[in-house]
């Protein structure tokens, strides 16, 4: 209980660093990050387009895969399986996200996601191109069609699994009424504070302390499509 008031007043002081005292310009296009690195200057965060798999345990590994399956992979896409063992069920989930991805702001928009629940989300590379570090809140301006929606519905700041290989997050379609939460956290899911920035972006915060050395990604759901969804990469160093 204690850890948990203490992460909520670091996230209460961080909100209230308002956006008024920002004097930085909006991102030129749709879907552009910049990290603020003062009031007034900024960096472009560069954006990965993060592959939809098969989520891989320790076990699976290990694990033969089946001709069968194998033969169900290639009808669909080898990255598109392993929703429950239904063809199906990938199918119409690829489908759905497809269609409402092009629908900007939508209450809700990490649902679009749900059809991905339980699937890794992998980057190739052992590392973002770019690095930060965290000695204070990191604060970040995000824009999109329009900031009507609360950015709790329609982000994700998350902490890849680094590999030798690659960085990957397994997609969770957790509730915004979790975030900052031990399992959360467990999971990559971090707690992030977020207000309306100029006519169409965000400013988005993560408190001090949240952040450890690793990678991390920022992500957008009505910006996935079937297969693939961009996210603005980071590293902390």
């Amino acid at each position: 209980m204690k850890n948990y008031l203490l992460l909520f007043s670091s996230l209460v002081a961080a909100f209230q660093v308002s956006a008024q005292s920002i004097s930085v310009p909006e991102p030129e296009f749709l879907h552009g990050y910049i990290h603020l690195t003062s009031d007034s200057t900024f960096n472009a965060l560069p954006k990965e387009r993060g592959e939809f798999k098969k989520h891989e345990s320790k076990l699976s590994k290990f694990a033969k895969i089946g001709s069968a399956v194998a033969g169900a992979a290639g009808a669909v896409g080898a990255g598109m399986m392993g929703l429950g063992g239904s063809v199906g069920t990938v199918v119409a989930g690829a489908r759905t996200i497809t269609t409402a991805a092009s629908v900007s702001s939508a209450v809700g928009t990490l649902d679009l996601l749900s059809g991905m629940e339980g699937m890794d989300i992998v980057f190739s590379g052992k590392e973002s191109s770019y690095t930060v570090s965290a000695n204070e809140p990191m604060r970040f301006i995000v824009r999109e069609a329009d900031n009507l929606t609360d950015p709790l519905d329609i982000m994700r700041v998350v902490q890849l699994k680094k590999g030798k290989k690659d960085r990957k997050i397994r997609w969770m379609n957790l509730s915004s009424s979790l975030l900052g939460g031990e399992e959360a956290t467990k999971k990559g899911y971090l707690q992030f504070s977020g207000e309306k920035y100029g006519e169409s972006s965000y400013l988005i915060t993560i408190p001090q302390g949240q952040l450890e050395e690793g990678e991390y990604g920022i992500i957008i759901g009505n910006e996935a499509n079937a297969t693939v969804i961009p996210v603005a990469t980071f590293s902390v160093r």
